[in-house]
C-alpha cells in the first residue's frame, strides 16, 4: 500500500503532479479560460464533440459513424463529409459574453451542413410515413365537417384517417412525398412536426412553419422561411364530409 503524499502548498502538489505526468496543469478560473482550455487540448475536445454527437437523432448521429475528428479545424466531419459538428468557444466567439451569447466551462458546438444531401437517398418510407400521419391529423383536427361553417365539429371529432376518401388519400401521399423528398434536409430534425406545419401552412391557419421554431439556416436559407415558400407553392385544399361518410378535399 502506498503512502499519501503530504504537500506544504497547493503550488507545490500542481508541480509534482506535473513533473509526474509531464503536462502542464491548467487551473481555469472562470468559464472562458476552461472553455479555451478544453479547445486547446486534443483528448478533451475529442470527448467534448463525442458527447455532443451521443445526443443527436439517432439517424443523424450514425451519419458520422466514428467520425473523423480534426483537432487543427476543431470539428468532428460525418463519413460523408456533408455535415460537421463545429466546436466553438461560444456562440459568437468574437463578440462579448451576454444574455444572447452566453459562455459554458465546455464551449458549443454546433451541427452544420457543408454540402446539400441528396434528400431523396436519405427520407425513409418510415420517415414519410410519419410525415403523413402527422399531416392528416393537422387537417382533420382543423378542419370542420362543412369548410363554409366555422360553427360544425371538426372533422376529427367524427371521422379519422380510415375515413379518408380513397382518392383524397392518394393525392394527400403523393403531396406529402414530394415535399418530404424536397425538403428533407430542412425538416429531418422533425419529422412529425414538419408534417404538421405542413398542413398550417399550406391551408393558411395561424400557426406553421414561420411562427418561430424553424430557426436554422442550412445552405445559406432560413428553414422557417424557406418550408414557408415551399408550401405556399401548394394549392389550398378545404377538406368536408361527404354524404358518403367520407372525407373529401376541394
Amino acid at each position: 500500500m502506498s503512502e499519501d503524499l503530504i504537500f506544504a502548498s497547493e503550488e507545490e502538489a500542481l508541480q509534482h503532479l506535473a513533473d509526474e505526468t509531464g503536462k502542464q496543469i491548467v487551473i481555469a478560473t472562470d468559464l472562458e479560460d476552461a472553455a479555451k482550455a478544453v479547445g486547446e487540448n486534443k483528448s478533451q475536445l475529442q470527448k467534448r464533440l463525442q458527447r455532443a454527437k451521443s445526443i443527436l437523432k439517432t439517424q443523424i448521429s450514425k451519419q458520422f459513424g466514428n467520425g473523423k475528428f480534426d483537432f487543427a479545424k476543431k470539428c468532428l466531419v460525418s463519413d460523408d463529409g456533408k455535415m460537421v459538428l463545429q466546436w466553438k468557444l461560444r456562440n459568437n466567439p468574437d463578440k462579448a459574453e451576454d444574455s444572447h451569447n452566453q459562455q459554458t466551462s465546455m464551449g458549443t458546438v454546433d451541427l452544420i451542413k457543408v454540402a446539400k444531401v441528396a434528400a431523396e437517398d436519405k427520407a425513409s418510407p418510415s420517415e414519410v410515413s410519419e410525415f403523413t400521419d402527422a399531416y392528416i391529423e393537422a387537417m382533420l383536427w382543423s378542419s370542420t365537417d362543412d369548410p363554409n361553417d366555422i360553427d360544425k365539429e371538426n372533422l376529427d371529432d367524427n371521422y379519422g384517417k380510415e375515413d379518408i376518401a380513397p382518392e383524397f388519400m392518394k393525392e394527400i401521399k403523393s403531396d406529402c412525398e414530394k415535399f418530404v423528398k424536397e425538403n428533407y434536409e430542412f425538416i429531418q430534425r422533425d419529422i412529425g412536426g414538419a408534417g404538421y406545419d405542413f398542413w398550417l401552412t399550406r391551408a393558411g391557419h395561424g400557426a406553421g412553419f414561420w411562427d418561430g421554431d424553424w430557426k436554422e439556416e442550412i445552405d445559406g436559407k432560413n428553414a422557417g422561411d424557406h418550408l414557408t415558400e415551399m408550401s405556399k407553392a401548394y394549392k389550398e385544399i378545404s377538406p368536408y364530409a361527404g354524404d358518403d361518410k367520407l372525407v373529401y378535399g376541394m
